[in-house]
């Protein structure tokens, strides 16, 4: 799933945007399931009154994310401080 904030315009211009991993358990034969994401680390700048319209948040499925996340390399092990 996709989060994103985005100031609509002539040039839009993504503000805040992250991928998150959501697991969600579909059981055989049932074609939706209601789940729930919260997600308490969404913070921007509070927009001016005459910009504040144009600000949209944005939420969705992002297959292309997904597969990116699944090609990152793992990170190396922390080498131990001497």
């Amino acid at each position: 799933m996709r989060l994103a904030v985005v100031k609509e315009g002539l040039e839009p211009k993504t503000i805040w945007t992250r991928f998150y991993s959501v697991p969600v358990t579909m059981p055989p034969g049932q074609p939706n399931v209601l789940f729930t994401q919260i997600e308490e680390d969404l913070t921007v700048p509070m927009p001016s009154s005459k910009d504040f319209d144009q600000y949209v948040i944005y939420v969705g499925f992002d297959p292309e994310g997904a597969a990116m996340e699944k090609k990152k390399p793992a990170r190396p092990p922390s080498k131990p401080n001497r």
